[in-house]
């Protein structure tokens, strides 16, 4: 007799499973977590570059969009070379419009990180060293300012000596107790984060050549995404599903695209006011300014708070200047 499992049995076969493998989850979740931490951890530094080059192809598509439709399509249709997607009978044209327009798109991500390293990670280094050397002054500045400011308070200077005599000897210990013992361990610190710069710079370098290969290929990868859904799911769910995500990348892309235009118009801006005004630092506070601003409401508040206080410790009279313009 051939036994046959009906539909009733399957039902509570998969309940009793899930309901086994819910509580084995719940258990390593609860008494196993810094490992399963640790294991997610591993996995994702081993994936790093594929990350990387996933997130930089992502940037890059609107970019090689924009050179194959408005620099190259015209110059090939120009002299007779068809366009062609690769799946059509001009494959070998399309191929090489594509290679010159990954080329291209490379170069210019090449370019723009050689114009911040080169060009505006010096003048963030000279603005941070030039702030370092003058921190006495700006503490002279700023002890001014509060004496002044005391000397026409006398309640106000009577309640800040007691405050300051009340917590000076409990800040002296901290110092000495918690701050000068922990020197050693920042140290090690700072090697370690030294070591993860150099790993992630190395992460980068893969991730930027297996970006090329995904340029090189999107069509086939979205090809493959959509025959992986249809393979999945029912028709309609599938188009369902597609349609959802071509909605979200092309919604992220313009809000993305309109991000950066905006930070980057706001920090351009920026560096041009502070120094038609010639306030202190306009690089350093420019690139503030510019990325706080990619955060979304309270960006331009960050960003206007600390340029604010690095043109006030410079000389008190500059941070007027600066949150009026």
């Amino acid at each position: 007799m051939k036994f046959k499992f009906s539909k009733k049995q399957m039902t509570w076969g998969m309940t009793a499973f899930l309901v086994i493998a819910a509580g084995i989850l719940f258990y390593f979740l609860v008494f196993e977590f810094r490992n399963i931490i640790k294991s997610i951890q591993g996995i994702m530094d081993s994936i790093a570059p594929v990350l990387y080059g996933v997130v930089i192809a992502y940037i890059l598509s609107p970019v090689l969009n924009f050179i194959e439709h408005y620099l190259l399509k015209p110059i090939f249709n120009r002299f007779g070379a068809s366009t062609s997607l690769p799946f059509l009978t001009t494959e070998k044209k399309f191929k090489t419009m594509r290679t010159i327009a990954v080329t291209l798109s490379i170069a210019t991500w090449i370019g723009l990180l050689a114009v911040v390293i080169f060009f505006l990670v010096p003048q963030l280094i000279t603005s941070v060293m030039e702030i370092s050397r003058n921190i006495p002054r700006y503490i002279n500045n700023v002890n001014h300012y509060i004496n002044t400011y005391l000397a026409s308070q006398p309640k106000t200077q009577k309640l800040a000596i007691d405050l300051w005599n009340s917590y000076s000897d409990r800040l002296y210990e901290f110092w000495r107790q918690t701050v000068i013992p922990a020197l050693p361990d920042m140290l090690q610190v700072f090697s370690q984060q030294l070591v993860t710069l150099f790993a992630g710079l190395f992460n980068f370098f893969i991730g930027t050549i297996v970006s090329i290969y995904l340029l090189n290929s999107k069509e086939q990868i979205c090809a493959r995404f959509k025959k992986i859904c249809y393979a999945l799911f029912k028709e309609n769910l599938a188009n369902e599903i597609i349609s959802a995500f071509r909605y979200t990348h092309y919604t992220f892309i313009a809000f993305i695209t309109g991000k950066l235009l905006d930070s980057f118009l706001v920090g351009l801006i920026c560096y041009g006011g502070m120094r038609v005004m010639q306030l202190p630092y306009p690089e350093l506070i420019s690139v503030i300014v510019g990325v706080t601003n990619l955060i979304p409401f309270f960006g331009p508040y960050i960003g206007g708070i600390g340029g604010g206080a690095s043109a006030c410790v410079n000389q008190p009279g500059f941070h007027a200047l600066f949150f009026d313009f």
